[in-house]
């Protein structure tokens, strides 16, 4: 009888767990890139005016 185990195929719990970590990353990533995107057009807001050259006032949001 050998020592050695044979290799087993993943386990189901392993496969479930690995999806699931990726389904995290995934939303993780889309929402750090709503952020990003977000961050962009506050950042375009505030320098339309200046771009504008005028003192235009867009009001709060």
């Amino acid at each position: 009888m050998p020592c050695h185990k044979r290799a087993q195929p993943l386990g189901h719990d392993f496969v479930r767990a690995v999806i699931f970590v990726q389904a995290h990353i995934h939303r993780f990533t889309k929402n750090l890139l709503q952020l990003s995107n977000t961050l962009q057009l506050l950042q375009a807001n505030r320098e339309l005016p200046e771009l504008l050259g005028g003192n235009i006032s867009f009001g709060r949001i």
